[in-house]
């Protein structure tokens, strides 16, 4: 795989802490943390309304995994009511883990997390769905925080390959 190959989303960079780039405040934190911890739940239990209620109306939302796309008007309610009449989704829960914060003005906040999901069949038998990651952007709303975009990318086996290839290179 050549650096031209390696989708840029799933690359990593780290953000630049100084000047403009910025993480949110404590308060704000604690309230996109709560934006995404909704989400997990709406999904999860199949919540059509009430994951509907964390996006914006122009909101845009893509599965690579699926290779679907989610696109205004009405794209979290199609989102949602998809994955809820998939016969395998019931019984999955996604776990999102550590976020890197970046605000870009006031009222907008860029975010990359990482993501997980389990899965519980009907005989008992559970995995681990798959692992992935998401890229977001939320704004600030006169209701609180809520997604304006989510994109989420499955992360395979050769995900990082080519990077970790450019970070050994850069090491000798």
């Amino acid at each position: 795989m050549t650096p031209e190959e390696i989708d840029s989303r799933d690359t990593y960079v780290p953000p630049n802490r100084r000047g403009a780039d910025q993480p949110p405040s404590p308060a704000d934190r604690l309230e996109i943390d709560e934006l995404f911890s909704r989400y997990s739940w709406a999904i999860d239990t199949g919540d059509v309304d009430g994951f509907e209620a964390l996006f914006v109306d122009d909101a845009e939302l893509e599965d690579t995994v699926v290779g679907r796309s989610f696109t205004a008007p009405g794209a979290a309610r199609a989102f949602a009511t998809y994955f809820r009449e998939r016969e395998v989704f019931p019984g999955r829960q996604h776990w999102v883990g550590p976020a890197v914060m970046t605000m870009a003005g006031d009222d907008t906040c860029h975010i990359r997390s990482f993501v997980m999901a389990s899965h519980l069949y009907s005989t008992g038998a559970n995995y681990l769905t798959f692992l992935g990651s998401y890229d977001d952007v939320v704004v600030r709303t006169e209701q609180g925080w809520k997604f304006q975009r989510r994109r989420f990318f499955n992360w395979t086996r050769d995900t990082f390959k080519g990077r970790r290839r450019e970070l050994a290179l850069e090491q000798t």
